[in-house]
C-alpha cells in the first residue's frame, strides 16, 4: 500500500521487489531491524534464531543495504547474544557504537515457567562488527514478580533515559524507566507504572513518540476477559522515562475484529498522522488516524 502524508491509503500501489537475501536459513522469528548509527548502509537485525529445541537463542546479524535497495551477500557478521530460550527482542541505539536489546527469557521462576525481562548492551561498529554482552541486566535477579515481563518494547526518551513497555505479571500493561550512561552502564528504576490495569492481550506492544512528552502505545487490549484488539493509548512520559499520566484511549477497529487482532505495528507518517498495521484472521490491514500534540486521538 501507499500512505500519503495526510493519511490517505492507496491499495495495490505500484511496487517492485528490489532484492531479497536469506541471511538466516534455520530459524528467524520476530526480527527487528534498525540502521547502524554513523553508517550510510549498514543495518543490524535482532531475532530469535537457532538453538537446541525447545530453546531457541537470541541472535544479531548485520547486513549492508545500498541506497538503491541492493543487498550485499553474504551478511557482514552474526553473533549469538544470549544462549537462553529468548523471545520477542527489540533494539534501540544508545551511544557511541552501543545498542540496547530488550527481550524475554522463558524459564522456571517463582515455582512456574514464566517470561523474565532481560536487557543487554551489544556493540556494533559502523563497519558492522558485533560484540555481544558489553553489559547485561536480568530484571528477574530479585526473584520477585517484578521480573516477570513479556513483549518488551523500548524507546529512547531523552539524553540517557529510556522507557520500556511490557505485559507484566498481572497481565496488565506496564512501563519501566531505564538510564543507560555512556551507552552501556545500566540503571533500572525499581518502580513499575501500570498504564492499563485491567488486563491486556497476550500480544506484543509497540510504543512510538508523538510530540514532546507524549507517546502512544498500540496493543491488544482486554477488558477483564473481553478482548478489545487494536487499542491505542497515549501517555505522558517524563524526561527521565518515568510514567506521568494517561492522556487518551481509543479502540481503532470494529468489535467484530477484536478477537482476531494480532501482529501490531505503528509508525508516524507525518506530523500528527500515524499508521498502524496488523493482522485480522488471515488478512493484513493498514489503518491511519491522528494524534494531536496533546495526545488526543482522532480515529478516521
Amino acid at each position: 500500500v501507499e500512505v500519503s502524508d495526510n493519511g490517505n491509503i492507496t491499495e495495490n500501489a505500484t511496487t517492485s521487489l528490489l532484492d531479497i537475501y536469506q541471511f538466516e536459513n534455520t530459524r528467524c522469528e520476530t526480527p527487528r531491524i534498525i540502521k547502524v548509527e554513523g553508517s550510510s548502509d549498514i543495518y543490524t537485525i535482532v531475532y530469535r534464531g537457532p538453538g537446541v529445541a525447545p530453546s531457541y537463542y537470541l541472535y544479531m546479524a548485520t547486513i549492508k543495504i545500498a541506497s538503491d535497495g541492493k543487498i550485499t551477500k553474504p551478511f557482514i557478521d552474526k553473533k549469538v547474544l544470549d544462549s537462553i530460550n529468548s523471545f520477542y527482542p527489540d533494539i534501540v541505539y544508545t551511544d557511541n557504537d552501543f545498542y540496547g536489546i530488550v527481550y524475554s527469557s522463558y524459564e522456571y521462576y517463582l515455582a512456574a515457567n514464566r517470561y523474565i525481562g532481560r536487557l543487554q548492551i551489544a556493540r556494533v561498529t559502523t563497519a558492522g562488527a558485533i560484540t555481544a554482552q558489553k553489559a547485561y541486566y536480568n530484571f528477574g535477579g530479585g526473584a520477585n514478580p517484578a521480573g516477570i515481563m513479556q513483549y518488551l518494547d523500548i524507546i529512547h526518551v531523552n539524553g540517557d533515559y529510556y522507557s520500556v513497555v511490557f505485559r507484566d505479571s498481572d497481565t496488565d500493561g506496564s512501563l519501566r524507566a531505564l538510564e543507560i550512561k555512556n551507552g552501556f552502564v545500566i540503571f533500572v528504576d525499581s518502580i513499575i507504572y501500570k498504564f492499563d490495569n485491567n488486563n491486556i492481550s497476550d500480544l506484543p506492544l509497540r510504543i512510538t513518540h508523538v510530540y514532546d512528552k507524549i507517546y502512544a502505545v498500540f496493543y491488544g487490549d482486554k477488558a477483564g476477559t473481553i478482548l478489545r484488539g487494536g487499542a491505542i493509548i497515549t501517555l505522558a512520559i517524563s524526561n527521565t522515562g518515568t510514567f506521568e499520566d494517561t492522556v487518551a484511549y481509543a479502540t481503532l477497529l470494529p468489535p467484530a475484529d477484536w478477537t482476531q487482532f494480532t501482529n501490531p505495528e505503528i509508525i508516524q507518517v507525518d506530523g500528527n498522522i500515524f499508521a498502524v498495521s496488523y493482522r485480522i484472521s488471515t488478512r493484513a490491514e493498514v489503518k491511519t488516524f491522528e494524534i494531536s500534540n496533546a495526545g488526543l486521538i482522532t480515529n478516521h
